[in-house]
């Protein structure tokens, strides 16, 4: 019972630390490593608190002698279940593509890492959060690379390229280069550019 409760804990965490990440978009807290398919899993908030309830109802099951509580707590866990898995789709902000919207992904020369910028068009002007995968199977790891704010015209996203297999190039509005190179292992970048991921929320 203690393990479950512990368990049900756990979840609750892993999910409340979801839920602001899913809808206004930056990095996962509880995966720092930022492995790719850590991150699928918090795409399911909803699914990650529902499963905690279940695991806590499912402690009160086995721990308490009362048929009458123990029949009601079964029959919450099944509900809670059921509603669990109609709200399993993942609530990431990719899920709903939009006509002020756009998402281009450009390759590595060697096709270890992709680079994702998603462009949208905001109150004041446009902004790009840019993003980074590695391709590895399981030890695929996802990083922000950064978000760039156009309500400054030369702060904006002129251009992006591959410099190199690990280096990418990204040029401003007001033609500074900016070359942000990758751990060859990780994809993780040596820098962050912008001032965060808080113009890029939603995206």
């Amino acid at each position: 019972m203690i393990a479950l409760s512990v368990l049900a804990v756990v979840l609750w965490i892993a999910a409340l630390q979801a839920f602001p990440v899913v809808f206004w978009g930056g990095e996962f807290p509880l995966n720092p490593g930022g492995f790719a398919v850590v991150n699928r899993v918090y795409e399911h908030p909803f699914w990650l608190a529902a499963t905690a309830v279940v695991v806590l109802l499912a402690a009160v099951v086995l721990g308490v002698r009362n048929v009458f509580v123990r029949t009601a707590a079964a029959g919450a866990a099944a509900l809670v279940l059921a509603c669990g898995v109609w709200l399993s789709i993942p609530l990431s902000a990719d899920a709903e593509p939009s006509a002020d919207r756009r998402t281009v992904e450009y390759r590595s020369p060697d096709e270890r890492f992709t680079l994702t910028v998603s462009a949208a068009a905001k109150f004041q002007g446009p902004t790009w959060l840019l993003r980074i995968r590695s391709h590895d199977g399981l030890n695929s790891r996802e990083h922000v690379l950064g978000c760039l704010d156009g309500d400054n015209p030369d702060e904006g996203l002129a251009h992006v390229s591959w410099a190199d297999p690990t280096t990418v190039r990204v040029e401003r509005g007001d033609g500074t280069t900016i070359d942000v190179r990758l751990d060859p292992d990780t994809g993780a970048p040596d820098r962050r550019l912008g001032s965060g991921v808080g113009p890029c929320y939603g995206l």
